[in-house]
């Protein structure tokens, strides 16, 4: 939890002032200073854009890339969820050491257990294998049919490269992710995985017993999250991969209800240096304002306290 901690600070902080943009974009200059390279909110009632940081800016997507594969599944096999695949040995070299979620080669899993891994752990070996598995080893043509969906989406400054993020020539911007966001919340079954705090994998062939994935976004875990813990957040993803791949800056998407209302968070590249935890294995912050600081702790989904200087 603490590697990402640093990061929920800048969702914290952004939502604890939603109150006071009702009608008009949020400008929180007088307050704190926003770090991540581009942000993007929504209310997604309204369809208000509460607030706007450089949303059209190309950054590396990293495993967010993930939402995209994750799209495609769902479009094309939302009500096969429960079909089987085994893990592939031929994705183990592109994958190896980001196998977040250690789905092994030989192993069986369901398309609905490799989504469950790819939304907790950013698990690249759930997104390569099950990318394989559908695609019938045709990887290119995979990620061909990414680039078709995408568009069709409505992304205009996106492009993808491979199924999982590991390749630096996925590109994204915040407003493409958050309409990539919004076509995934049409799926329930992606609102149901997506929500999990955890999930427990079954025992498979190498593994005895089941084993719990507990999810990146601890902002949903109401025991493990701690004071990052928040009762209004509906699901997300971290783009927290495996930490040679680590490249300084961290993204996070994600969507909460306040006040009967849904909010869109697209919160992209938070450098690493705005973390005032100091963690050795890097993980970011979009926020290093002291002040921004308490006001996102204390102040996030109460509506008693948003807006208060």
């Amino acid at each position: 939890m603490k590697r990402i901690a640093a990061l929920f600070l800048s969702l914290a902080v952004l939502f604890s002032f939603l109150a006071v943009s009702a009608s008009a974009m949020f400008d929180p200059s007088p307050v704190y200073e926003v770090k991540a390279q581009s942000a993007y909110i929504v209310n997604t009632d309204t369809n208000i854009i509460v607030y706007d940081k450089d949303s059209q800016k190309q950054v590396w997507a990293g495993g967010l890339t993930k939402y995209m594969t994750i799209a495609l599944v769902m479009t094309n096999y939302a009500d096969q969820l429960d079909n089987t695949f085994t893990m592939p040995f031929a994705i183990s070299d592109y994958v190896h050491n980001t196998d977040n979620a250690d789905m092994r080669s030989g192993e069986t899993f369901t398309y609905r257990e490799a989504i469950y891994a790819m939304v907790t752990r950013n698990a690249n070996e759930a997104a390569m294998g099950l990318a394989y598995e559908l695609s019938g080893g045709d990887l290119a043509g995979w990620v061909s049919q990414m680039n078709t969906l995408s568009q069709r989406i409505g992304t205009t400054g996106s492009t993808w490269t491979d199924a999982c993020g590991l390749d630096r020539g996925n590109t994204t911007t915040a407003v493409d992710m958050y309409l990539i966001l919004r076509y995934l919340m049409s799926f329930d079954a992606f609102k149901e995985i997506s929500s999990a705090p955890t999930f427990t994998m079954p025992a498979k062939e190498k593994h005895a017993k089941s084993f719990v994935l507990l999810s990146q976004n601890v902002a949903l875990n109401k025991t493990s999250g701690g004071s990052f813990y928040r009762s209004a957040m509906q699901g997300g993803m971290c783009d927290v991969m495996a930490y040679k791949n680590d490249s300084g800056n961290q993204s996070y998407v994600s969507w909460a209800n306040k006040n009967g209302a849904t909010y869109i968070f697209c919160i992209m590249q938070s450098p690493d240096t705005c973390d005032d935890y100091g963690y050795a294995n890097r993980r970011p912050g979009a926020v290093r304002d002291d002040q921004a600081h308490g006001l996102g702790v204390r102040q996030l989904f109460h509506p008693s306290r948003a807006g208060h200087r």
